[in-house]
């Protein structure tokens, strides 16, 4: 029997198979069925523990678009896919992602608009761990976090902290921190450069993210040891406006995703129609049958432009089943077996994406072109009564 890793439960983030061509800008339903492909890939991945008790064979997992005309509907869209290709490139058993109907779903009343937001400051260390701590270091900094009044909090290290101190890895620093922290939170950077050390965000249970800033404290407040094992330099500073605010806005979608399943025989649609099932009951119960964007996890991932994954895809766990059919294989495929053996789960889920639209991009069309945008009188934008202030930036 498989065992179960109980520190796998929630809270994780969805990965892309290709990480240069991540979960795009608003594009909603390619996002969910982006979702779809890569947990299912990992669902069914050769290199995991529990493959064998899984599947002895990898089925392909690929996504399609589909058109609904009026003499189409998705079971003849998928007969097509199969018969289009050489039997060489079938690739079954075969799960096809190929449908998302669904409708806009707003949020709340008024406008899409949610808030203005502005990344908090933060500073990151150098040194991916373990470190060789000592009894008794620690680490200070201090903070705005009313925005006004500088707060000095400090990290203190105790070897009953961690399993031994001297090899105290990311995980235990991160929660040694946290629970001695107001004003800051710490966590480990995920996807940007360095990879794995520990960043400290002027972020807390009593801290205003903005405005505000971070900065180490050297001796006699932080030890030199602390400082040089995690990666930090005394004066280490950095202040939320060297991030610009940008106005978050939301989309959603209530939606259906179609998964098809092609096979060679009744008993492995069978099979895989367990496994999916299986998939979306057990496995996603321990995600809280939630999908989430890497940014959520690390904010620093978005701010390439054309790169935000501030997502969040519910499964409703009401999935169905719409019907088995077989169809018959492309002719002269030299298989012995004529008939290829179809069904398909339906999947209904919400997706949200969160877009942050920056405050300080120079106006490029008419829905931004307004003076509270507008960076120098030379950008051609009518100045009004503020024709003798300079510049006429908000």
């Amino acid at each position: 029997m498989a065992i179960e890793d109980l520190n796998q439960r929630v809270n994780i983030p969805t990965l892309p198979l290709d990480s240069v061509d991540p979960a795009r800008f608003s594009q909603l339903v390619e996002t969910a069925k982006d979702c779809f492909q890569v947990e299912l890939t990992r669902f069914f991945d050769f290199h995991r523990p529990q493959f064998q008790s899984v599947k002895a064979e990898v089925p392909t997992i690929e996504k399609y678009e589909l058109g609904f005309k009026p003499n189409e509907n998705a079971i003849e869209t998928f007969t097509r896919i199969l018969l289009q290709h050489p039997d060489i490139t079938e690739k079954l058993p075969l799960v096809a992602i190929t449908a998302a109907t669904g409708n806009f779903l707003k949020l709340g009343f008024g406008s899409q608009f949610v808030d203005a937001v502005q990344l908090p400051a933060r500073i990151k260390g150098t040194q991916i761990g373990p470190f060789a701590l000592v009894d008794g270091d620690k680490i200070s900094f201090r903070t705005k976090p009313d925005g006004k009044t500088f707060i000095t909090s400090t990290i203190l290290f105790k070897s009953q902290l961690f399993v031994n101190i001297g090899a105290a890895t990311i995980e235990e620093v991160i929660a040694a921190a946290n629970v001695q922290l107001l004003y800051v939170t710490a966590k480990k950077t995920q996807y940007t450069t360095p990879v794995g050390v520990l960043r400290l965000d002027a972020i807390g249970p009593l801290a205003k993210i903005y405005p505000n800033e971070i900065e180490i404290l050297g001796p006699p407040f932080s030890t030199a040891n602390a400082l040089t094992r995690l990666g930090f330099v005394a004066g280490q500073k950095d202040v939320c406006a060297s991030r610009p605010p940008a106005n978050r806005y939301q989309l959603a979608q209530n939606l259906t995703i179609g998964i098809d399943l092609g096979t060679e025989s009744e008993n492995e649609r069978r099979e895989m129609t367990d496994l999916l099932n299986y998939f979306f009951s057990l496995e996603m119960d321990k995600r809280d049958f939630t999908f989430l964007g890497r940014s959520i996890f690390d904010d620093e991932f978005q701010i390439a432009p054309g790169q935000y994954e501030n997502f969040q895809l519910i499964l409703k766990d009401q999935h169905s089943l719409a019907g088995e059919a077989e169809i018959p294989r492309q002719a002269g495929s030299g298989e012995q077996k004529d008939l290829i053996y179809i069904n398909r789960i339906q999947v209904p889920c919400t997706i949200i994406d969160y877009v942050d639209r920056s405050l300080l991009t120079p106006p490029q069309t008419l829905d931004r072109a307004t003076l509270t945008q507008a960076r120098v009188d030379s950008d051609g934008l009518p100045a009004g009564d503020h024709k003798n202030f300079g510049e006429t930036s908000g």
